[in-house]
């Protein structure tokens, strides 16, 4: 008898911690516009160079800017330009990326977030083109 009492306790507690880690890992909301980012996530576009400058510009006076530049050109080019042009590079980090389309917010990442603070990263083969691939 003791040994059945004793059995159904852990029974009990397992799966009550079961239940427990479970439901932490649920509710996850999209982050939206407006709540607080770690980095602004850019892809470098030679095209409209001199609306990318003040752009990167203003947003790396005070934040990380993550600036994902086309496997089709030279890092140390666009490092320099920036350099020259004035922006605070402590808060740049340069990643390379396989395509041109400056859509990012089309198909990088989508952040997740739950009440308990855990975030998950989606990641979508939009169109299921390689071009759309991205890098993590």
């Amino acid at each position: 008898m003791k040994r059945k009492i004793i059995v159904l306790i852990c029974l009990v507690l397992a799966i009550s911690f079961a239940w427990h880690f479970i439901a932490l890992d649920q509710d996850y909301q999209a982050s939206t516009d407006f709540d607080e980012t770690e980095s602004h996530l850019l892809v470098w576009s030679p095209v409209y160079i001199n609306t990318y400058r003040n752009f990167i510009k203003n947003l790396a006076e005070d934040d990380h800017v993550i600036l994902f530049v086309p496997n089709t050109i030279e890092h140390l080019s666009v490092f320099n330009d920036l350099k020259l042009f004035g922006v605070n590079i402590d808060n740049i980090q340069l990643q390379t990326v396989s395509n041109t389309d400056i859509w990012i917010r089309d198909y990088g990442p989508s952040f997740l977030l739950n009440e308990n603070g855990k975030l998950k990263t989606l990641s979508f083969n939009y169109y299921n083109l390689k071009r759309h691939s991205f890098p993590y």
